[in-house]
């Protein structure tokens, strides 16, 4: 049984990367409008039946699965003993998914520069960063004290998410000229003395 689901999902990459790399191909050349589903499908020479199976529309099979992105980044941070402190721990879950970006570096790029002339893809980045930021919430909520003001709580999940977002930004801005595990380690490295000073517990 193991052999089996370990032949299914190296299919399932295998495909997964297959439509990726169409996609990007095929977008790169004629525009995201221009490159349809069916073609992409051709190219990977897969079915439109196989392309809904792992993907819902045209723009995740670009910027990726935010489920999947998710599910790796609960693991990282479930690694991290509770009494941890949120920024303390994304800096350790958001340096394990950094090395996963690091090793698609020219794709990460390359889909950048197509997102920027793109308001879809865009609008489901955003989609995504919302995602990240529920995630941070919870995890902001499952570590801090019972006493602490849940307003705040958004307030600092909401800061985590940005520091992390504009170093990834800066990242791919500036050609990814610097280790993104570097950049978002300083970013969210930085808030720390404020949070130092300003203790987010309340008490009731």
């Amino acid at each position: 049984m193991t052999g089996k689901r370990g032949l299914r999902e190296r299919k399932k990459e295998q495909t997964t990367e297959r439509l990726h790399r169409a996609a990007l191909d095929l977008i790169s050349e004629r525009g995201f409008d221009a490159a349809s589903i069916d073609d992409i499908c051709e190219a990977a020479d897969v079915s439109k039946t196989t392309f809904y199976r792992y993907f819902e529309t045209k723009e995740d099979v670009l910027l990726g699965r935010a489920s999947e992105n998710l599910e790796f980044l609960r693991a990282a941070f479930a690694e991290c003993p509770p009494e941890e402190s949120l920024i303390d721990a994304a800096r350790f879950a958001c340096g394990r998914f950094a090395e996963r970006i690091e090793a698609e570096r020219e794709t990460k790029l390359l889909v950048s520069r197509i997102s920027r002339s793109t308001p879809s893809l865009a609008a489901r980045s955003l989609s995504h960063y919302t995602q990240w930021e529920d995630l941070l919430r919870s995890e902001a909520e499952r570590r801090a004290p019972r006493s602490t003001d849940p307003m705040l709580l958004w307030v600092q999940a909401s800061t985590v998410a940005a520091a992390v977002r504009s170093a990834s930004d800066f990242w791919l801005e500036h050609g990814a000229e610097r280790p993104l595990g570097e950049l978002i380690d300083t970013a969210l490295a930085s808030l720390r003395d404020e949070v130092d000073a300003h203790p987010l517990e309340r008490q009731r």
